[in-house]
């Protein structure tokens, strides 16, 4: 992919920044592969000083902290606009990209008063009867980024007339471990050496499908091999309670000396070297599934609900998509577990899936490229 003959580009991602999952993971990939493409810039504005933030400063990228904002709160919102306001007009951007329906709420019309480019980039599906989305409309962006075909699709009731331009995140292909740290981890986490780790990793968030994970585990209680991981903790007291429901249910069901809560984890791509096969049985749609695709980077065969982006990444060379429900479910985990050469087969074929869609060095040009053009 060739280097744009426009110049360099000067990028600033506002984002709210309290939380970390999808988004926060790109963006810190952003900032760990942006030398593919040497001629952008990518700074951030972030409304709260959280984890995100500690690790782009960790990166040695340029952080701009904006103040709390709260769409119920004018005096916050005020403030936190006047800050971004300043941040554009000494850092001379180019481009601003707004990540959510909340940050394009409050932020979007300080970019477009200051004049730079406006970039929607949307991570999940618009509610069309939700207020923020409503309130975002008002401020209409050059063009809406999407990371999948599914996305790209979704919500073209919202900003309509805009161009929509699909780039999937970029995904790195990680170095396999060796055997002992691979069988030291394990056995960290009190597992066998010979057996088939089933791992999930996601927050704690009732869509992600950890209950049918569950269920169509306790199909297989009979079998032996298996041994269950559920990687990810809870960010809101909602999510607390979620994970305190599912801990009771393994319980209740007496898988709990197989089925083990790491709890959030700052290691998952070792976690998904030291697994077997990946298995996330979303109840709806995953816009993305950055965690599929690490899976797949990692070597791991995969087994996924049958909507949202997984459509577009999972095929026969890599796993299994199925329809809703533990039975479906537990069916692919059972061939999985059972069928060494048909879970080696399809690890073979994970990260050669992983990088034709979500190649590093392309993804962050290609993406480059397109800000470049808008400049």
């Amino acid at each position: 992919m060739p280097r744009p003959e426009h110049g360099p580009v000067r990028v600033l991602h506002v984002h709210s920044g309290n939380m970390f999952g999808g988004v926060e993971w790109f963006l810190r990939t952003l900032v760990r592969y942006g030398g593919h493409a040497p001629w952008m810039t990518t700074d951030f504005a972030l409304c709260f000083d959280e984890k995100i933030a500690r690790d782009l400063r960790g990166l040695a990228a340029r952080v701009h902290i904006l103040g709390s904002a709260r769409l119920r709160s004018p005096l916050r919102m005020g403030a936190a606009r006047k800050v971004l306001a300043r941040v554009l007009e000494a850092g001379g951007y180019d481009i601003a990209v707004c990540h959510s329906a909340w940050s394009h709420a409050i932020f979007a019309p300080v970019i477009r008063k200051q004049g730079a480019r406006l970039v929607h980039f949307t991570h999940d599906v618009p509610n069309p009867l939700g207020w923020v989305e409503r309130l975002a409309g008002r401020t209409t962006p050059d063009v809406v980024f999407c990371n999948t075909r599914f996305m790209e699709n979704s919500g073209r009731w919202w900003f309509r007339e805009v161009p929509r331009k699909m780039v999937r995140y970029p995904v790195p292909i990680g170095q396999p471990v060796g055997a002992s740290a691979r069988a030291a981890l394990r056995a960290s986490l009190g597992t066998g050496a010979n057996d088939i780790v089933i791992l999930h990793a996601s927050r704690m968030q009732a869509w992600k499908g950890h209950r049918v994970l569950i269920k169509a585990l306790a199909d297989l209680r009979a079998n032996p091999r298996w041994t269950c991981w559920l990687a990810g903790g809870a960010q809101r007291p909602i999510e607390v309670r979620y994970e305190n429901e599912l801990h009771a249910e393994v319980t209740k069901l007496g898988l709990a000396h197989r089925i083990r809560f790491l709890g959030q984890r700052d290691d998952v791509p070792a976690i998904m070297q030291a697994s077997d096969v990946y298995c996330q049985p979303n109840i709806s749609p995953e816009p993305f599934g950055v965690a599929v695709l690490e899976a797949l980077a990692a070597g791991l065969p995969i087994v996924t609900a049958a909507m949202g982006g997984p459509l577009e990444v999972v095929n026969p060379s890599c796993g299994f998509l199925v329809g809703p429900g533990e039975r479906a479910v537990s069916t692919a985990l059972a061939v999985l577990v059972d069928d060494d050469e048909k879970r080696a087969t399809l690890s073979r074929g994970a990260p050669v899936r992983a990088r034709e869609l979500c190649d590093v060095e392309t993804r962050i040009r290609e993406l480059a490229i397109e800000f470049s053009r808008l400049k």
